[in-house]
Order: structure tokens, then sequence, then C-alpha cells
């Protein structure tokens, strides 16, 4: 084949709904008896016969929490909290503490963060910590994730060490 520098052949690679790709193609010898092909143009062009594929909001995944399993009554314990939106939307995360209590994150946090949480139980039990996250992309209609397991935390009266 001789290597004229016109163009040979033009292809379509069809990729994912709206989009069509369009790349041209063109000979030519690097050296000779060798032919390669040179990719001159790229372009990405509107797909008429398809509609486009509509977007949903999806809800946040089930937080994850950790901490330590044993504390004392007063002592000031701390965890974290770690959430996840499949859309990459800011959450917002609160946790119920087993006692009653219960306490949200003052802002929305990016997806993927890890968030601080300190509480201070009044009396010695075990409760089980559990977290929760919702995502407000749609302020009408927010969505919730799934409670978290519960991280059981003894705990023990100042006393007892």
């Amino acid at each position: 084949m001789r290597s004229t520098g016109s163009k040979v052949s033009v292809f379509e690679v069809s990729c994912w709904q709206p989009h069509r790709l369009c790349i041209s193609v063109f000979p030519y010898l690097m050296r000779p008896g060798r032919l390669s092909l040179l990719l001159v143009g790229l372009a990405v062009l509107g797909c008429e016969e398809e509609p486009p594929v509509p977007w949903h909001n999806h809800a946040p995944l089930i937080p994850h929490v950790s901490g330590p399993s044993e504390t004392w009554v007063g002592i000031p314990t701390s965890f974290d909290v770690t959430v996840y939106d499949p859309d990459g939307h800011s959450v917002a995360v609160f946790l119920a503490w087993g006692d009653g209590d219960t306490t949200q994150y003052p802002d929305f946090v990016a997806s993927g963060a890890a968030v601080m949480f300190e509480h201070t139980w009044r009396r010695a039990d075990t409760f089980a910590v559990t977290a929760r996250c919702y995502d407000i992309y749609d302020p009408k209609e927010p969505l919730f994730s799934g409670w978290s397991n519960s991280l059981q935390v003894v705990v023990r009266s100042s006393g007892v060490r």
C-alpha cells in the first residue's frame, strides 16, 4: 500500500447514550515497508435516534461506626462515622447513643468523609451506638440511608477499672 496522505477510512465507535464517537484514521509510512495508523481526529456527536437516559438520585449507603467497645461513666468518648453517597453528594450524619440521646453533626459532610463524634454516658450499662445519614440533593425528598450495624459499648461505673 502506498501512503499518499489522503484519508483512507472513517469509522464510528458507539458508546453509551446519548453520544457517538467518530474517529478519523489515516495510514502513513513510518519507515519503508511498515504501515502505521495515525489518529487525526476525535469528535463527540449528539445522538438523535435515542433519548437521554434519565438521572436518578440514590440514597447514601449505610454508614460505618467505629470506636471503643468500652468506656466509663462521665468520661467523654470519641467515635468515627464514615459516610458514602453513591452520587457523590454531601450528607448529614446523626448518631443514636442507645441511652435516649442523639447527636447530629452541624454541617453536611463530603461523601467518603469520616466524622468524629463525642459522647459522655451518665450511667453504667451496655449501649448500642448506631448512625444514619441522609442526602438532600432534592430538599423536597431527602433520601435516608439505613441504620448502621450497632456498635456495642460497655459503660462501666467510674469506680470499676
